[in-house]
């Protein structure tokens, strides 16, 4: 679900005033990691094409009829950033829907690159504190020619961890750990349209842009948002960040819920979502 806190954190840099709008681009914003002779058309490229997974750049993710091997290569470069902007644009910009691991990865390079610093740092301050999540102590590993199993192993067993690609930047597709509780208070962060008690975390307008369905039909027909997944269920609108194993924050504003699961359906067999479509969602009332 890492992805879907990257997007927060896009919305809290545009409410901090580090970024002025989701329509700036990689020439703009990334224009000192753009590799010589890379495709022309990735400098207008906008932040809301990569929230909602219309830059054009390739797809990774099989489920979506995407190349693993793009994520592949991307984890055993010695220069991610520099790896994906020197991929050949695979449609223009804004007219087609591609699952991209890398264009969430170039949205945590921008939050770092417009706060001068780590994206963990940037959330820590202006996000995780502010919530009330702890992050003191933080596993924040380095990969370097893909992700070592040790190294995934003390990951998995720190309360707080975000793996770095090898120039420093935070992953941005994967690899950060919270606590189910930690989850549930982004889930009551957006449920609340941005606000936190007496703070305004992120703008209203940007929550309700982020969790309803954007962009061309693709992103409609897969019900893709600005890095959640958005949908009717049961009768009621609801948005959702998925992680890869069966990880899920569950949101339906009507019902006033908020639903986490932290599993391992790889080893369960279990899809948590048919616990909380069947089981959870009907048992609330209003």
């Amino acid at each position: 679900m890492t992805k879907t806190v990257i997007g927060v954190l896009i919305g809290v840099a545009l409410a901090d005033g580090v970024l002025k709008s989701t329509n700036q681009t990689l020439g703009e914003l990334l224009a000192d990691e753009l590799p010589a002779g890379a495709d022309p058309s990735l400098t207008r490229v906008t932040v809301k094409q990569l929230l909602t997974m219309t830059s054009g750049l390739a797809g990774d993710d099989e489920a979506f009829n995407g190349d693993p091997r793009l994520h592949d290569s991307m984890l055993q470069s010695p220069d991610w950033v520099r790896h994906i902007l020197g991929q050949p644009l695979a449609t223009e910009p804004g007219e087609h829907f591609a699952y991209s691991n890398a264009s969430s990865h170039l949205l945590s390079v921008i939050v770092a690159k417009a706060s001068h610093q780590p994206t963990m740092d940037y959330a820590r301050a202006h996000l995780l504190a502010p919530l009330g999540i702890e992050t003191d102590g933080a596993l924040e590993p380095m990969i370097t020619g893909g992700v070592d199993a040790a190294v995934a192993r003390a990951c998995q067993s720190a309360k707080v961890a975000w793996m770095r690609d090898p120039q420093g930047y935070h992953y941005g597709a994967s690899t950060l750990r919270l606590t189910a509780r930690d989850l549930a208070k982004l889930g009551y962060l957006y449920l609340n349209g941005g606000r936190w008690q007496d703070l305004q975390l992120v703008s209203a307008d940007y929550v309700s842009d982020a969790t309803s369905p954007a962009g061309p039909s693709p992103n409609l027909f897969m019900g893709f948002g600005w890095h959640w997944w958005v949908a009717v269920e049961n009768g009621h609108r609801t948005f959702s960040a998925r992680g890869e194993g069966g990880q899920y924050i569950y949101v339906v504003p009507v019902l006033d819920l908020v639903t986490v699961i932290t599993s391992d359906a790889d080893i369960s067999g279990a899809d948590p979502k048919i616990l909380i479509a069947r089981t959870i969602v009907p048992a609330v009332r209003r």
